[in-house]
């Protein structure tokens, strides 16, 4: 009769330590790949930044073109490197790349006048800015997998028992347009962005 309890007790024991480690182990791994996201993105944006200052200087040189236009993208830079945390960071690389946006829009106006360097530094910059819209697009959908995860029934008091949490739900959109595009690629661009 002791027997009766005792194995039947053990096997359930067993069972639910095996699921605490897997559901644990899935966490971590979920977590890590969030992580690794996170960098590849934050790498992008890095890239992009190291590219602005001769974009600002060469913009100074294209005639017509606003000093307010050049002077509201390099405060935008300035604000991305004083942010603090990644939220922050994100809704200044937001700005950052609405400010590009806008004065990569008044550049397509003058593209007859624009310099050779400046040229290939806009694809340059585009490059980037589709770099960063594929790595935002990946750590969007990473973060959206670990909090679905993280909302089912044993995960959640794991997850709680292990001190994890879900993120913050930042969803990363950039408006991104690259500028530079012949009429062929126009049609491409328009409905990437729509």
């Amino acid at each position: 009769m002791y027997w009766l309890i005792v194995i039947p007790g053990f096997a359930l024991f067993a069972v639910a330590l095996v699921g605490y480690v897997n559901t644990r182990r899935m966490l971590s791994r979920y977590l890590l790949h969030l992580e690794k996201t996170r960098n590849q993105l934050e790498q992008q944006f890095r890239q992009r930044r190291h590219l602005l200052p001769s974009f600002i200087a060469l913009g100074a040189g294209v005639p017509g073109l606003e000093h307010e236009c050049l002077e509201t993208l390099d405060n935008a830079a300035e604000l991305v490197i004083r942010s603090k945390g990644f939220e922050e960071r994100l809704v200044a690389e937001n700005r950052l790349s609405s400010a590009l946006y806008h004065l990569r829009a008044r550049l397509e106006r003058k593209r007859s006048e624009l310099m050779p360097d400046l040229v290939s530094l806009i694809g340059e910059l585009d490059n980037r800015e589709a770099g960063i819209m594929v790595a935002g697009d990946v750590y969007n959908r990473q973060m959206q997998d670990f909090s679905a995860c993280f909302q089912k029934f044993p995960h959640r008091w794991i997850g709680a028992f292990c001190g994890y949490r879900p993120p913050h739900a930042v969803e990363i959109r950039l408006s991104t347009t690259p500028i530079l595009a012949g009429p062929r690629n126009r049609k491409k661009v328009k409905e990437n962005t729509s």
